[in-house]
């Protein structure tokens, strides 16, 4: 059983409305929706987006196929209006607890724990929007990235109203939502929502540590080194094959992806594909692998040589974002196309990225509960500023957030004039 907010999915067949005295067709049709809804909210909680179907929701929601198709063209439209439906509420009642006569600070906090307490008592909801909706398609994206929107400008809002935050860059204000985002979808995908609410006050108190920058923090390079394939002048199937997936999910996206095609890339037979691959997840899998160590070659070493903590997150940003330019087709597999391989490849990727916190928790005074939220936190904002500039197809190299990163990291360490200092060298 899972419980939505149209009822248990064991319930909403029940709920049936039927046309009678004091009943209108409008009341039908809003009855319909709503067990429809419902039903998106179980079948993906239970199969997932992409193995839902229209069979699934007409039996759950207890309605006739001519019923479905009278509201819905297809999957897509009643997986849209769900999200709509869904978005809407969250957003609305988060707004409600800034209109509190409390501090700002308090309404912040207020809001935040709000939000997460919404997720965790609704957590299949909150799965659709958070994690399902990123495989759904981009309208689906599209939908939760207004919702985003909407997000980001009442974070602006509270700072606006305090001293020390007024005027906080847009991107900075993009970062910190997007922290946010990625730290629900992780806890959201291993269904370890419950931490949530425990993350609530140090994730506010370091909301609350980022102050604007000194001067600009200019996204200054603009030309992109030419792509390099991943596995260059690769001989064995297995790299000829890892490339290939990459290239054409880079193209096709994961879910449209075919074998054929990533054979036809490789340049090799379909029995070849299935003599080294039982499938396109183990070639995602092992393109992804294979992306994640060329990477950590690439710019481990740089961390080491600096000679001190900044100076590593410095060498370690700017590294990393060179190679990111070099390897496109990486780079979106990691932030775009991992959505669409389900939850074992969020797993891997959710795993690499916390391998990597020792760069961050170097820095630390001393460990602490709240300080791993910190590491994850600022893990979160970087990973979401890439995902961000990956989905939106601007112009410019990777190279270019840089700046914004290096500062991201290193206000909460050192303070906005030094890490200002760092990120403009």
């Amino acid at each position: 059983m899972t419980e939505t907010p149209w009822g248990d999915s064991d319930e909403l067949r029940g709920r049936k409305l039927s046309p009678g005295p004091g009943v209108s067709p409008a009341d039908v049709e809003l009855n319909h929706r709503e067990r429809l809804y419902g039903a998106m909210v179980a079948v993906s909680a239970e199969k997932g987006y992409a193995e839902t179907t229209v069979s699934d929701l007409i039996r759950v929601a207890g309605v006739s196929r001519t019923t479905f198709y009278k509201y819905f063209e297809d999957k897509e439209a009643c997986f849209l209006a769900t999200l709509e439906a869904l978005v809407a509420g969250i957003v609305g009642i988060t707004r409600s607890q800034l209109r509190s006569e409390e501090s700002w600070q308090e309404r912040a906090g207020q809001g935040m724990e709000t939000f997460m307490q919404l997720l965790v008592t609704q957590p299949d909801s909150a799965r659709l929007c958070v994690v399902e909706a990123e495989a759904a398609g981009p309208r689906a994206r599209a939908v939760v990235d207004r919702a985003v929107k909407e997000f980001e400008a009442m974070v602006a809002s509270v700072f606006e109203e305090l001293p020390e935050q007024r005027g906080m860059p847009p991107e900075m204000v993009r970062a910190m939502v997007g922290s946010a985002r990625k730290i629900m979808q992780t806890r959201l995908h291993r269904r370890t929502e419950g931490e949530l609410l425990e993350m609530v006050p140090a994730l506010i108190e370091l909301a609350f540590r980022y102050k604007p920058p000194p001067g600009a923090l200019s996204d200054r390079s603009r030309r992109k080194r030419p792509a390099q394939p991943i596995a260059p002048g690769a001989d064995e199937p297995a790299e000829r094959i890892e490339a290939a997936t990459m290239a054409t999910m880079a193209r096709a996206g994961y879910a449209e992806a075919t074998l054929a095609d990533i054979a036809a890339e490789a340049g090799i037979s379909l029995r070849t594909f299935y003599a080294t691959y039982p499938g396109k997840l183990e070639a995602f899998e092992a393109a992804l692998l294979r992306g994640r160590l060329r990477m950590a070659a690439a710019t481990v070493p740089a961390y080491r040589r600096a000679s001190s903590w900044p100076e590593g997150v410095w060498s370690l940003v700017h590294a990393g974002l060179a190679f990111l330019d070099a390897e496109p087709d990486f780079a979106r597999l990691i932030t775009v196309d991992v959505h669409g391989a389900g939850r074992e490849a969020l797993e891997g990727r959710d795993r690499a990225i916390e391998a990597a916190r020792n760069f961050i928790e170097a820095g630390l005074p001393s460990p602490s509960p709240e300080n791993q939220v910190v590491v994850e936190a600022i893990q979160s904002g970087l990973y979401g500023m890439l995902s961000e500039r990956m989905r939106s197809k601007r112009s410019g190299s990777l190279r270019g957030l840089a700046p914004l990163m290096i500062y991201m990291t290193l206000v909460p360490f050192l303070g906005p004039d030094e890490a200002y200092e760092w990120a403009t060298r």
